[in-house]
């Protein structure tokens, strides 16, 4: 009466030690992260992502917050949706770059699910600094975030030693 079937399943257990090896958050939670995305799937999805890789961010739900956000406080990475409500991506990211002129500035990323080069030209004739496509790899993410904590660090070392060296020329005339 009816059919029996058996089988067998083998698992590899991991040790504590294994475990605790495993690296959960790569990042820094020094660096400043804005999130501009207006699909609720998606900001959560973002939002834990960077959390797992030990960033945290604020969240913008459309181009018109980011740019309130964006010149309301310090950011380092702004990472832009394209498409959105009222002011989309690359509105938002001339409008930030043109209160930003002179001045330092954050580092804005397109986040779109539109990957032709035409798509990618347009974000960067806006003024963005680098382009990821939906869905974002954890690995393109982290690669993209440390490239920014390394060019603040280089900034960052860069200032004493300019202030150092106009000290210098200054008090030798």
């Amino acid at each position: 009466l009816g059919t029996s079937f058996r089988f067998a399943i083998s698992f590899e257990h991991a040790t504590v030690q294994e475990k605790a090896a495993e690296p959960v958050a790569t990042g820094s939670s020094k660096l400043r992260i804005l999130v501009a995305e207006d699909n609720k799937i998606n900001q959560k999805i973002m939002l834990n992502l960077l959390k797992r890789m030990g960033y945290q961010a604020d969240l913008a739900a459309d181009g018109a917050e980011a740019i309130a956000a964006a010149t309301r406080q310090t950011y380092d990475v702004v990472l832009m949706d394209i498409q959105m409500p009222n002011v989309d991506g690359l509105e938002a990211t001339r409008a930030i770059r043109d209160h930003f002129s002179g001045g330092l500035r954050p580092r804005i990323f397109a986040v779109t699910a539109h990957s032709t080069v035409d798509d990618r030209k347009e974000c960067m004739n806006a003024g963005m600094d680098g382009y990821l496509t939906k869905p974002v790899s954890r690995e393109l993410l982290s690669r993209t975030l440390a490239e920014v904590e390394e060019s603040l660090v280089e900034t960052t070392l860069a200032a004493p030693v300019l202030g150092s060296v106009l000290f210098q020329q200054h008090a030798g005339q």
